[in-house]
């Protein structure tokens, strides 16, 4: 906590979180690779990130690049927590989407968290899922595609026509040996950073804004009488 405080007062909260947050979660996940965090240090990692979050909820960011959308901005379909984030495989690619949905939730956007549990073959069925309108999902460490494809395929199959995005957070931006195999994930969008992921994100949502202003204003001329 004070490290973060003393980065924080030259930098802003999502640089400290893809700067310094996300590579400790990195870390740890390598060490769960190979057999050396066990899950009870696991449960305490993914506390110690959610009381972190807590910590910093008040915290005044003087430093952040994007200023939080006003409510008056956000479209009636973006009001009711529309921005789904799932954590890829376990209690760490969790933790890491909470580090997403904290700064979500900054700009304004509401949003939901799901595990792994929530969105197996089994349970996504009962998934309440009405007004969700972007899905990013967390992999600290995206390994094979093909987790990632099948969680997509599900939520997709789920939630017809909602952008999904792939947020591989330990992933550089030229990596060609991931970003290669991007494709086979079916995402819509690759975000490396949380901060890419959130620019994505408000985009997606200023471009619905568009285009249901687009699509009432030609409902608008439909209706008026034409003059004889």
């Amino acid at each position: 906590a004070e490290q973060a405080e003393t980065f924080l007062q030259d930098h802003s909260l999502s640089a400290y979180f893809d700067q310094v947050a996300i590579k400790a979660l990195a870390l740890a996940q390598l060490d769960v690779n190979r057999g050396a965090l066990n899950e009870s240090g696991r449960v305490r990692i993914a506390a110690t990130v959610e009381g972190f979050i807590d910590n910093l909820a008040a915290h005044e960011d003087a430093h952040e690049s994007e200023p939080a959308v006003t409510p008056d901005l956000i479209p009636q379909n973006w009001l009711d927590r529309p921005i789904l984030c799932v954590g890829g495989r376990g209690l760490l690619d969790h933790a890491a989407a909470s580090l997403l949905a904290h700064l979500l939730d900054r700009q304004g956007l509401g949003t939901r968290l799901a595990t792994t549990e929530e969105l197996t073959p089994t349970s996504v069925q009962d998934f309440a899922c009405d007004g969700v309108q972007a899905i990013c999902i967390s992999y600290l460490e995206p390994g094979s595609p093909k987790n990632a494809r099948y969680m997509a395929r599900r939520l997709r199959k789920r939630m017809p026509g909602v952008p999904l995005i792939a947020g591989f957070w330990s992933v550089i931006q030229d990596d060609t040996h991931f970003l290669d195999g991007f494709e086979a994930t079916e995402c819509d969008f690759l975000a490396t950073t949380l901060q890419q992921a959130v620019t994505q994100i408000v985009a997606l949502m200023r471009r619905s804004g568009t285009d249901d202003a687009f699509s009432s204003s030609v409902r608008q001329d439909e209706e008026e009488p034409v003059a004889d």
